[in-house]
């Protein structure tokens, strides 16, 4: 996932658009009823790349990243189109640029012609990885590392599940679910900090669920949602990991767009009742949104296909691939989808015939 940082616009808009918070939630419904283009696609296998413990995968620039825990360097990187191995750096552990326990991928992009992506160790610090730098170096450089122990926003970082980094220390920080207590909102909170004030600059939220799904069992699995920001930080894409819903979302003011993908609202009963895996991961990028998600239709044979949208909410095309899929990534420049099977197999799509089609 490629990202700019904008280190002025962005910011100098969020600070003017809204009041210190907000509870009250701009949001527009559009249920998603078009018939659209549809592509199926076949798999390549990649057996030149060592597929033990894959965490997540992630393009940053002309890289393939792949998180792999399990090893003693757990970012291994890879050349694109060419799949050669072009090193590895982070270690797991308690050291300074040691990561406790690693998250997902969320953002990376060239910063002074050097390619950066975001680390995240669970409840310790969010850090700037430049990718370049460290394997040049062969060892971890981090260009910013926002630490959990100021005193107005180490509460924040402890309740979130992902933080994005929208400027020069502006972060924005999702609350996790499982932080909130049956008596909280059930709807997803976002808080925009500046780490150099240590001050909740606005907050919103991204979601506008009935109260019916309120104080509801089943926890923060529930709630489980797939995210990805745009290149320019100024919109978020949502997906519900049990629901046919996809919120767009625009970072500067707060207004939600809701997509009820399955052609009509959910019945809340229902849903609540006999919850079903549906979207699994989600990946965007300056025009489309990508959403990964399960089909239901045979049982016995579950395979996945791709959902993509534009930022405006238009469903535009669908694609019928030949494997269930976990996590994938979107290499534009080249043409390809790189994605990890249910049997943790790294495989690859041509999508060039694809992105032809696209407006």
């Amino acid at each position: 996932m490629k990202t700019s940082i904008i280190y002025s616009g962005i910011i100098c808009l969020i600070f003017l658009s809204c009041n210190q918070s907000s509870s009250k939630k701009d949001v527009t419904e559009i249920i998603i009823t078009n018939s659209v283009p549809e592509l199926s696609l076949t798999h390549d296998s990649l057996t030149e790349i060592d597929e033990i413990g894959i965490g997540d995968i992630a393009i940053a620039d002309t890289f393939l990243m792949i998180l792999q825990p399990d090893k003693e360097d757990i970012l291994n990187v890879y050349s694109l189109p060419t799949l050669r191995f072009a090193g590895a750096c982070q270690k797991m552990g308690g050291g300074p640029n040691e990561i406790v326990y690693p998250a997902p991928f969320t953002q990376s992009f060239k910063k002074k012609g050097e390619i950066c992506t975001v680390m995240r160790s669970y409840q310790k610090f969010t850090a700037l990885l430049n990718l370049t730098q460290s394997l040049a170096e062969r060892q971890t450089v981090y260009d910013e590392k926002y630490t959990y122990q100021k005193s107005v926003g180490q509460e924040s970082f402890r309740r979130s599940s992902i933080t994005y980094l929208l400027g020069d220390s502006i972060l924005l920080l999702n609350e996790n679910p499982g932080m909130r207590s049956a008596e909280e909102e059930s709807n997803d909170l976002f808080e925009v900090y500046d780490y150099r004030q240590d001050k909740i600059v606005r907050s919103f939220y991204a979601s506008d669920f009935p109260d019916i799904v309120k104080n509801i069992n089943g926890g923060s699995a529930f709630w489980s949602t797939r995210q990805a920001i745009r290149s320019d930080c100024r919109k978020l894409a949502i997906a519900y990991r049990l629901f046919n819903i996809i919120n767009i979302v625009d970072i500067t003011t707060g207004k939600v767009k809701i997509l009820y993908t399955g052609g009509e609202k959910p019945n809340w009963e229902k849903a609540i009742g006999a919850p079903k895996e549906h979207y699994s991961k989600l990946q965007c990028d300056e025009k489309y949104i990508w959403a990964m998600t399960t089909d239901h239709t045979d049982p016995s044979h579950l395979y996945s296909k791709l959902e993509i949208y534009d930022w405006d909410g238009n469903y535009l095309h669908k694609i019928n691939l030949d494997q269930p899929i976990l996590m994938f990534a979107l290499d534009n420049k080249y043409g390809y989808m790189y994605a990890v099977t249910t049997d943790d197999e790294l495989i690859r799509y041509n999508t060039q015939e694809l992105l032809s089609r696209l407006p």
